[in-house]
């Protein structure tokens, strides 16, 4: 069999284990997670929340009867939360291999749902603290409707809050009424009652027949839809136009930008872009071969139990120990162990999740250790930011995935190849905030271990599993002794990469010539690298030293305490569109990991008070920073609201000659938007209106318009590259790798492209695209263009830490 044919036999095998994830996924996930079921479940709440409330009124009327104590329940919430719980339980409940489901245990469930949902409010009203650390867990958590009940009730009796409590009869009359309703008004399940012995007839909750068949071909068709993309071992089609590159077959076919305006994509079949046509298939292009050292070794650990280098270990965490042996005579015990029980049950959860993922990668791993060489058909979002289309196992993968990939073309490492490849190696160990020089006299320092990690990373003194990227560290060592044996003769198959600084504000800083934003973002030549946001730490701490001075209890609080990694996520997230309030989520989760295992906590007071807070601080604080990154931000939603006026999306053409269209949709019909048990359900039961949504147009402008802009001086990196004779590349949008014997050429290559795309005007060009979609009268009401500060780009060729 020749390598096509081979090609052939892949793609087809592909989709028959998308078939069988579809089918495992239906099996676990139940019929309400999938499209056929998801799609019932929309046509059926309207219906159905009329019928509840007509119901609940006829009930409340006045007249006598059982009726009003079940209305009394569903008084308690709007129609479409019980209609959507109501219709998500009776579809799961329902196979489309008609599997019998007795209706108590679904009525139970209805119910119990519904009063863990009033439950969930009570916490919310008595204690938001407690109430803001329950829907952390149970967004991090298994989703497991068990497992929200058990750390509910555990949050309840901690905090001493009543509990609300409906009697079984009660909540079994209450889901009985609803499950009936529903089969009266929607036709999807019919009550079967069986005779399964003398004094044995239970009631089942079957699909209708009609609704059986559906069910059966909705589900064969998605099954077609979900196949399990892998590595090429021939090179892909090359895109010429949308419609045309990557795999061999039309069962593997995809658009080469996934967006979900087909007119969008119908109108780049016309759209001349030849540096992004010439970009995506250099990359396809790029031969890549499984590094069976580290593949050897990855195996050996994973068949040992895993753990070690962070694999997810085999087996499921123990649960606890019980100190007691009846639950009844020691209540807080039993309460106590029931807490931390679910605690282990959900990290469980998560692990199993995590050795699914680490399985598919060894398993495709295993697949193509046997090919020379393999390649990675890649997409663009409608911004224009590229992606492999394989799952598991690709170059934009994790540490261990990205360490079993090398490139299958080898290059010498030359004279300064050693250099770089030293550099990559301390960065993979974490050790990359200080200059070029020191990180390689890390490495030489270190040379012992890095040998011994490299001949016996198992039976050694495992030096290579504490580092930040512990297999890519591995990958590094059995590189750095074929260096020690060889020297710059050394022929290296691994990607050193160059990674920028905090790049969503790079760009901004370039694009408004900030200086001040600049040097905090290595546009600007030092002998060390700047660090952004160390930076933005010691400004949020001048800014809360002066709160504190005036006896702000919160600043008092955080005096002192604003670490580099508290400051991290909020300075990388403002330009991706985050605000106080994701600032505050991800300052609570900075809190609750220095807080892990502690018995003091990090911060006095109230820690969603202190977030609160800090959340405003870092604000300012990032804006002292990068000046004028925020102008330009704040700039970019003005335009979008007015462009939003004419109810016109915004299109523009990036540098590299891509077109973005932004162009968010409102919804029409009615929306169920409710918190569940903790968990927000957002499902709007009709479709996308032809109305544009000012509001997600305004909210998405600045992450949309900086990612094309990165994704712009990917490409135009890319095009040089292939110009300069570079081959093997590794890109992941502002991480750029090749050969260590290349990393300094392909260094030249991203500044140059960095300042021909900034030598410009950005934002004038900008203002140029929106000339041609919007009526004068609207034009003129756009604000000016912020101004741009004196930031020489120039200086972007010597500034060693621009991309480190």
């Amino acid at each position: 069999m020749n390598l096509h044919e081979r090609q052939l036999e892949l793609e087809a095998n592909a989709v028959g284990l998308g078939i069988d994830r579809y089918r495992k996924g239906l099996e676990a996930q139940g019929e309400a997670q999938k499209t056929p079921g998801m799609k019932l479940i929309r046509e059926a709440i309207v219906p159905l929340a009329d019928a509840i409330k007509a119901f609940a009124e006829e009930a409340n009327s006045g007249r006598p009867g059982r009726d009003i104590g079940r209305a009394k329940f569903l008084t308690q919430f709007p129609p479409q939360t019980v209609a959507y719980l109501t219709a998500k339980v009776c579809i799961n409940a329902v196979s489309a291999k008609g599997q019998e489901k007795p209706v108590q245990g679904a009525a139970m469930t209805i119910a119990t749902m519904l009063e863990d949902t009033l439950n969930f409010d009570l916490i919310k009203e008595k204690e938001p603290k407690v109430y803001s650390r329950l829907l952390n867990k149970i967004k991090n958590g298994s989703g497991n409707g068990h497992y929200q009940h058990v750390i509910m009730r555990n949050a309840q009796n901690k905090a001493k809050i009543d509990t609300i409590k409906w009697g079984r009869s009660e909540k079994l009359a209450l889901g009985l009424h609803l499950i009936r309703l529903l089969e009266q008004v929607t036709g999807y399940i019919v009550l079967t009652r069986a005779t399964e012995g003398r004094n044995d007839t239970p009631i089942y909750i079957l699909p209708t027949p009609h609704i059986q068949e559906w069910l059966e071909k909705s589900h064969a068709k998605c099954e077609l839809l979900n196949p399990v993309n892998m590595p090429m071992v021939v090179p892909p089609r090359e895109w010429q136009q949308p419609y045309n590159g990557g795999y061999m077959t039309r069962a593997l076919s995809y658009p080469l930008v996934r967006a979900r305006n087909r007119n969008f994509i119908e109108e780049l079949k016309n759209w001349d872009m030849p540096k992004v046509y010439k970009a995506i298939n250099a990359l396809q292009n790029t031969g890549w071969r499984i590094n069976k050292a580290v593949h050897s070794v990855m195996t050996e650990v994973w068949a040992s139990g895993g753990m070690l280098g962070g694999l997810p270990p085999r087996d499921d965490l123990p649960l606890p120990a019980q100190s007691y042996t009846d639950p009844e005579a020691n209540p807080e015990a039993h309460r106590e162990w029931k807490r931390k029980a679910a605690e282990v049950y959900n990290a469980n959860q998560q692990l199993r999740g995590k050795r699914r993922v680490m399985g598919h990668k060894l398993r495709i791993a295993d697949e193509f250790s046997q090919y020379d060489v393999m390649y990675f058909p890649h997409v663009m979002d409608w911004r224009g930011r590229v992606y492999p289309v394989a799952a598991y196992l690709n170059p934009q993968s994790d540490d261990s995935g990205k360490a079993l990939l090398q490139f299958s073309e080898g290059k010498a490492l030359g004279d300064n190849g050693a250099f770089w490849l030293a550099v990559h190696g301390a960065n993979c160990a974490g050790v990359d905030k200080v200059s070029f020089e020191d990180r390689v006299q890390w490495v030489e320092e270190h040379h012992t271990e890095i040998i011994d990690s490299a001949l016996s990373p198992l039976d050694g003194q495992r030096f290579w599993a504490e580092q930040d990227s512990p297999y890519q560290f591995l990958a590094f060592c059995f590189e750095w002794l074929g260096y020690s044996l060889q020297g710059s003769n050394y022929v290296s198959h691994i990607s050193v990469s160059w990674d920028g600084s905090c790049n969503g504000l790079q760009n901004f800083s370039a694009m408004l010539k900030d200086e001040v934003g600049g040097k905090a973002t290595n546009l600007i030549p030092s002998d060390t690298p700047s660090d952004i946001y160390a930076e933005v730490a010691r400004a949020a701490t001048l800014i809360v030293e002066g709160f504190a001075l005036n006896k702000v209890e919160e600043a008092v609080h955080w005096r002192g305490k604003i670490t580099r990694g508290i400051a991290k996520r909020p300075t990388m997230t403002l330009p991706y569109g985050a605000g106080r309030y994701g600032f505050s989520d991800q300052i609570i989760a900075e809190l609750d990991k220095l807080n892990e295992g502690k018995s003091e906590p990090y911060l006095q007071g109230d820690d969603f008070r202190n977030a609160t807070f800090l959340a405003g601080v870092m604000e300012d604080a990032i804006g002292n920073v990068v000046v004028k990154a925020k102008e330009a931000m704040d700039w970019l939603k003005e335009v979008a609201k007015i462009a939003a006026k004419g109810g016109l999306p915004i299109h523009w053409t990036t540098p590299s000659g891509f077109l973005v269209a932004q162009d968010y949709r409102k919804q029409i019909g009615n929306r169920v938007d409710t918190v569940i048990c903790g968990v927000r359900t957002k499902l709007m039961l009709q479709v996308e209106s032809d109305e544009l949504d000012s509001r997600k147009q305004a909210q998405g402008i600045a992450p949309n318009f900086v990612h094309s802009l990165d994704a712009s001086h990917l490409v135009l990196t890319i095009d040089r590259c292939v110009d300069d004779g570079i081959t093997s590349l590794a890109m992941i949008h502002d991480s750029y790798g090749t050969h260590a014997a290349d990393a300094e050429r392909l260094s030249v290559n991203l500044r140059e492209a960095f300042i021909d795309q900034y030598s410009g005007d950005v934002l004038a060009g900008f203002i140029e695209n929106l000339r041609t979609q919007l009526p004068p009268e609207l034009m003129d009401e756009l604000p000016k263009p912020p101004t741009s500060g004196t930031l020489d780009l120039e200086g972007v060729r010597d500034s060693k830490y621009f991309f480190a």
